[in-house]
């Protein structure tokens, strides 16, 4: 008969003061490490440093009053939480936290007043991507990529929000009244189309979700910009096949000015990774011979200046698998041939996206 014995450090023991968090395994070893460390117990009263729980049979031990979570293997491989608050905190992508990925997703609780708050900017962001949808293609230069042309007869048709007319908010915020008036706006008439409340409900479940998913302020708001963005550019591609130069410029030089605050990619990350994500789609290219338009190159580059080095590999490689598993549907459902070509930036975005808010 033999016995399995179990290599996964476990706590028996938990014990924090004023200098270190110290746990004793039920190997009999003793560690510690300094309790600024975790700026949540840094913070919090000797009460709630002693209101404690063991989880997962010992992985790990969890503080309700300040929502910590700390690892046995966080401890033996000297793994910091991310600290709070501070200019020097670790950047995204540079450090991973003090509880380990196995030990699940860390959601925030955020106040009922909050979480409104960030659903009412999750939809006026929604309206503005909605209202580059419908002007920025029409704008005549300032277009990259391939795919169809846009309609010519477009520029000439009768003045609307947008080209040429007086611009309402009730044009592109449109959930209040699309399922009542059979998409009709109520203030120039003109049919808006289902993609408009459907964008704005999109970009209303990204921001909520960066806001449960990422405690960081300056994080959070460079998500939830990016999350615009991106879902703009999916859906002008989708409808036009087009990634536009005029969106592609103003966002490479935003990204780059955002990786010098907290939080982010450093500038140096945000460099390498745009050097990756544009070098890697233009080899992709020129083997393609026509696969993949440089619009969509150019967009692999401001993705890669917007997540940085690492994390533009997972988000661009998420984004190739995404591509290729719509290419397989569509082929399967004959929906396109092989020598055909697709829209490929919606899935660069749509992997990014999930990418920013899974990082945290």
């Amino acid at each position: 008969m033999s016995t399995v014995v179990s290599d996964t450090p476990r706590i028996i023991e938990m014990q924090v003061t004023d200098e270190v968090i110290t746990a004793r395994l039920a190997d009999g070893r003793t560690i510690s490490v300094p309790l600024a460390w975790s700026w949540r117990l840094s913070e919090a009263t000797p009460e709630q440093r002693s209101n404690f729980e063991y989880i997962g049979n010992g992985l790990g031990v969890h503080w309700p009053d300040v929502d910590e979570d700390i690892s046995a293997t966080g401890m033996l491989y000297g793994i910091p939480a991310r600290p709070h608050k501070s200019p020097a905190r670790p950047r995204r992508g540079s450090q991973p936290t003090l509880c380990p990925p196995d030990m699940g997703l860390h959601l925030t609780t955020p106040s009922a007043a909050a979480l409104g708050l960030s659903i009412l900017l999750g939809w006026l962001a929604g309206a503005a991507a909605n209202w580059a949808v419908d002007v920025l293609p029409g704008r005549g230069p300032g277009k990259a990529g391939g795919g169809a042309a846009s309609d010519p007869e477009t520029p000439e048709a009768a003045p609307t929000p947008g080209r040429g007319g007086p611009i309402s908010a009730l044009h592109y915020l449109t959930l209040p009244w699309y399922p009542f008036r059979g998409g009709v706006c109520p203030h120039c008439g003109e049919h808006r189309p289902l993609r408009a409340p459907l964008l704005e409900a999109a970009t209303i479940v990204a921001f909520a979700l960066a806001w449960l998913l990422i405690p960081d302020p300056w994080p959070l708001a460079t998500t939830c910009l990016y999350a615009a963005f991106l879902l703009a550019i999916l859906v002008i591609d989708f409808e036009h096949r087009r990634v536009l130069n005029v969106m592609l410029a103003p966002a490479a030089v935003v990204a780059l000015l955002i990786s010098f605050l907290p939080g982010g990619p450093t500038p140096v990350q945000a460099l390498i990774g745009g050097a990756i994500g544009f070098g890697v789609f233009f080899l992709l290219a020129l083997i393609g011979r026509g696969a993949m338009g440089m619009g969509d190159v150019k967009l692999a580059g401001v993705i890669g200046l917007m997540t940085g080095y690492p994390l533009v590999i997972p988000a661009l490689a998420l984004g190739i698998v995404l591509g290729g598993v719509a290419a397989i549907v569509l082929l399967v459902t004959r929906r396109a041939g092989r020598k055909g070509t697709m829209a490929y930036a919606p899935y660069l975005a749509l992997g990014t996206i999930i990418v920013l808010l899974a990082a945290g």
